[in-house]
């Protein structure tokens, strides 16, 4: 028998009990957990893209060095904590809907869900060029990505009946939205009859949030998995203009290569109309080109996504205190009350945020230790700057058994230039070896 069959028999989708509190998913502490951990990650990287724009490879900015490095780490701690979080909010959210699991709190896991996941689509924008330097790493995320990607948007269907309107429980009901208390696992079966206080519920689906929403999440996931194999948006533009046959069709005008648009459109005639078409389309794809290969069109993408999230997740919670849901009642907002108690579990998850400041306070401050005494000399920097090129050039199994070889001859070079360093003399043997140098010179004369 399974889990649907198992819950119609005592919760179904005609009668179902009244809507309790849940802290666990609709706390206070809960969702401030993840509220602030979004735009904490949103600041910390627009400050990491701005102070690596300011760096320059051709000066010495230690600060600015310090700076990135410190920030970057704790993006990749954030990274990793969301995608995790993701998964691990939408595994548990569909455990409990065989538990009876309203649909009112089951909204709040899927924004939960759709927090976590544009936070590590965030930090993937950032980390972008460690990501891609680094192949295991790289199929960790994108496989991480793809599971929280699927689940996601598997859920996301069943968001077009909470969103959506109740057309049939009375004839003042067409702006109400549908019950909170309304079984979530319902939402799964909508070939069977759904009912509210001996109504006939008949809801109107939202199609559009759910397109809106699909669409949101296949550009973001897809065009993020692309850049940690591309340098750029550009060059995936350009590989599906081949791959649709786009440099045929412009064959047939005189453009043998998509490589010399530009040059070939100034050899054209400029009154012929085809030069005009051609050029204002060549001039939208390249401005296109441009916008999608910019930060901060990414990073403002990004964060209307974030903000979309944010409006919804709170317009949820206002809902018992608002006369647009069935359920509306003073009652009803008694109840949910209890969520905005500061209970344990509300308390540890809003402060366990403390520690990627620890972390980005760990590594702000080792990162100059680092810095001073185990590079005291400028050209031990060449050894270092040859292990990165070791690490970068070659496959992992090569870069094993160079790896130690490096350190080795870093270690001995640094004992040579030790022993061979001239140490300082004292002032009086100074004295005494010049005196000696000028009687010998008038021992001479």
């Amino acid at each position: 028998m399974s889990s649907g069959d198992e819950q119609a028999e005592g919760w179904n989708c005609t009668s179902y009990p009244a809507l309790v509190a849940n802290p666990d998913i609709g706390g206070i502490g809960t969702i401030l957990t993840f509220v602030i951990s979004v735009y904490l990650t949103l600041i910390c990287c627009v400050a990491k893209a701005r102070i690596d724009h300011l760096r320059s490879p051709d000066k010495n900015t230690p600060k600015l060095d310090i700076w990135s490095f410190a920030l970057g780490n704790v993006i990749l701690n954030f990274s990793d904590q969301q995608v995790v979080l993701g998964i691990a909010v939408l595994i548990a959210g569909v455990s409990q809907l065989s538990s009876g699991l309203d649909s009112y709190h089951w909204s709040t896991v899927l924004n939960l869900a759709w927090f976590s996941s544009f936070t590590h689509i965030l930090t993937l924008t950032a980390l972008r060029e460690e990501n891609r330097s680094n192949n295991k790493i790289k199929v960790i995320r994108v496989v991480a990505m793809g599971v929280l990607a699927v689940i996601l948007m598997c859920m996301v269907y069943t968001a077009g009946w909470v969103s959506g309107t109740v057309i049939g429980a009375s004839s003042n009901d067409s702006k109400y939205s549908p019950p909170m208390s309304f079984p979530a696992w319902c939402l799964f079966r909508p070939d069977i009859p759904w009912m509210w206080q001996d109504h006939l519920l008949d809801i109107q689906y939202n199609g559009t949030y759910v397109v809106l929403a699909f669409l949101i999440l296949v550009f973001s996931y897809s065009t993020r998995a692309l850049l940690l194999y591309y340098e750029s948006i550009g060059q995936v533009v350009t590989l599906a203009a081949k791959f649709l046959y786009f440099d045929k069709l412009a064959g047939l005008f005189g453009i043998k290569n998509m490589k010399s648009i530009e040059s070939r459109l100034n050899g054209m005639g400029r009154r012929k109309w085809s030069y005009r078409i051609l050029r204002s389309l060549y001039a939208i794809f390249v401005a296109c080109r441009q916008t999608f290969d910019s930060t901060i069109w990414e990073l403002g993408w990004l964060s209307f996504a974030l903000v979309w999230g944010t409006v919804r997740i709170f317009t949820i919670r206002n809902l018992p205190n608002s006369r647009d849901n069935l359920d509306s009642s003073e009652m009803m907002s008694a109840v949910l009350s209890e969520e905005n108690d500061w209970g344990f579990g509300q308390v540890l998850g809003l402060t366990l945020m403390i520690l990627p400041f620890l972390s980005f306070y760990g590594k702000f401050t080792i990162m100059p230790i680092l810095r001073n005494e185990l590079i005291p000399y400028k050209k031990h920097t060449r050894l270092l700057q040859m292990r990165c090129l070791y690490e970068r050039s070659f496959s992992p199994m090569h870069k094993h058994l160079l790896t130690p070889l490096v350190i080795t001859t870093y270690c001995r070079h640094l004992l040579i230039c030790l022993r061979h360093t001239p140490q300082p003399r004292p002032m009086h043997r100074r004295v005494k070896s010049r005196l000696r140098s000028k009687m010998k010179f008038g021992s001479k004369n």
